[in-house]
This record gives C-alpha cells, sequence and structure tokens, in this order.
C-alpha cells in the first residue's frame, strides 16, 4: 500500500519536473482533464485514507485525492463550510448543523508506550490517576502525553477513561487532564498521531493514546498495552479481533463527515462509494482498521 503511495509522488515530481523543463509532451500524460476531491480532518484517518485514494486512484486515473489533516473538528468544520468534499472524524458525528456522519470502520484507541517500557499492562484507574491526578503508573510512567482539543481521539479516550465512580474524563471534568489539589505529572499535549509516536519514541517513562491502527503499521520503536477497562475483570490485548467483538473497551468509529446542504461531485461520490464498498475492506483491514461491512 504504501509503496503505491510513494509512486504517486514519484509521478507528480516527474510532472513537476516535466513542466520546469519546458516538455508540454512529458506533461500531457500526467494529468488531462484530472478531476480533484477533497478530504480533510482527522490524523489518525491520514494513513488509511492516503492508502484508499491509492488504490482508487490506480483504476481512475483522471481522479486525484487531496488528504488534508488539521483534527476531527477541523474535518467538521471544513464540511460545514464546504472547504472540503467531505470530512474525517475519527469519532460519532451526529446529524445536526449541516453535516452526518456514516461510520467508515472501528478502531482502537491504543494506550501506547515505548517498546523498552516495563509495563505491558494498565488498569483504566492506573490511566485516570496518571492524566487526573499525576500518579506514576506502576512506579515507571510518569509522563502523559495527550492530544489537542480538536482531536477525535482525545474525545474518545475521555469518553473510555473513568474514575472510581464510573464518571468519565469527558463528562464529568470537562476534558481537562487535572483536578484540583493535585499535582499534576508532566504531560504534553500535540496536535498530530505522528508527534505523539516521536515524543514516546524518546523516553520510557512516558504514555499516550493514538489510534490502534497506527501502532500496528508503524515501524516505530513503541508497542500497545493491555487494557483493564472500567468495571472489567480481566486484562485485554489492544487487537483488531477484541475491538471487533467488543471486549477491548478503548475504542470508536471512523467517521465520514457529509454535508446535508450540498451533493458530492461525481467525481467525489465516486470516491465515497469505492470506500465504503467491499472492495475497500482489504484496505481497512491492511492498514490495521477494524472492518465493519455487512454487520
Amino acid at each position: 500500500m504504501k509503496g503505491k503511495r510513494i509512486a504517486k509522488i514519484m509521478l507528480a515530481a516527474a510532472c513537476v519536473a516535466a513542466m520546469g523543463a519546458g516538455s508540454v509532451a512529458a506533461f500531457t500524460g500526467c494529468a488531462n482533464n484530472v478531476e480533484t476531491v477533497t478530504v480533510s480532518g482527522s490524523t489518525s484517518m491520514t494513513e488509511l485514507m492516503q492508502a484508499l485514494a491509492a488504490e482508487y486512484e490506480d483504476t481512475h486515473s483522471n481522479v486525484r485525492i487531496i488528504v488534508n489533516q488539521g483534527g476531527s473538528s477541523v474535518g467538521i468544520s471544513d464540511t460545514k463550510a464546504g472547504l472540503n468534499d467531505f470530512g474525517l472524524a475519527s469519532k460519532k458525528v451526529e446529524e445536526g448543523d449541516g453535516v452526518k456522519g456514516v461510520q467508515l470502520c472501528l478502531d482502537g484507541i491504543a494506550l501506547t508506550v515505548n517498546k523498552n517500557c516495563e509495563v505491558t499492562q494498565v488498569t483504566n484507574e492506573e490511566v485516570f490517576d496518571l492524566y487526573m491526578k499525576g500518579v506514576a503508573i506502576q512506579n515507571t510512567v510518569t509522563t502523559a502525553i495527550a492530544r489537542d482539543q480538536a482531536s477525535g481521539t482525545r474525545e474518545a479516550f475521555n469518553e473510555g477513561i473513568k474514575d472510581e465512580n464510573g464518571k468519565d474524563i469527558k463528562s464529568e471534568y470537562g476534558g481537562k487532564y487535572e483536578l484540583s489539589g493535585y499535582t499534576h505529572a508532566a504531560w504534553d499535549e500535540q496536535q498530530a498521531t505522528g508527534s505523539v509516536i516521536s515524543l514516546i519514541e524518546k523516553s520510557n517513562v512516558s504514555i499516550g493514546y493514538i489510534s490502534l491502527g497506527s501502532v500496528l503499521m508503524s515501524s516505530a520503536n513503541i508497542k500497545a498495552l493491555a487494557f483493564k477497562g472500567y468495571g472489567q475483570n480481566e486484562y485485554v490485548a489492544a487487537t483488531a479481533e477484541n475491538v471487533l467483538n467488543g471486549t477491548y473497551a478503548l475504542q470508536r468509529p471512523f467517521t465520514i463527515v457529509l454535508s446535508t446542504t450540498r451533493e458530492l461531485s461525481p467525481a467525489a461520490q465516486g470516491f465515497y462509494d469505492y470506500i465504503m464498498s467491499e472492495e475497500a475492506q482489504a484496505v481497512i483491514t491492511a492498514e490495521g482498521c477494524v472492518s465493519t461491512y455487512g454487520k
């Protein structure tokens, strides 16, 4: 999948070089009557959408898919403002205010540490206590890495991590990672999945939350921890199978955000139909996401 993405970039570079050299013949074969489709939003969904775009472009030479990042909130706001063809949100999107959400697939939220970290499993309570009270996890993990407020991953994490009474961070604590009266642990807020991965690679005492698909497809020196969710009696491995069967508690939908006030262009409709089809499921699973097609 990644090889095809690289090939697309090399083709584009060749076209630019041809233009600089003034070679009309060379450029003619690069892009005649090309239709552009723009999608934007969740950084967690970027690699998946790039892989789907590469597959689609292979059989639709007149279409180019542009994937812009920015976070789930950007995917929603861009769709409202008509700045994209459709948006990407790594959370559930209710219909209203000019948009609606359609689930593409499922994804786990992986609690992620450096591969050299001694911690291999973690409880809901331990995660809550680090992010909200600054209490080290197993006397080892002392630094909490968070996503920014525009992140759908952050919102889903906040809904999944609860206090001892089952009240989640989002609804009870306004999504903020601190409680008055406590000295908070060092924590760092990042705008993108890649930034979280980069920080975890550099530290054996940090934890962050990112897309499970990003962990499974990454060559970085990171690992996903087994997780015992609120009310669960056992640790559950962070796998696609456990996301699908519902035993892995930290999960969310990957959502396509559509405008309810304007129709998709023919080119955008073609790409949307493809990503929602049975044909696209091989790409979705190959990228570490959980297919729910036909379920």
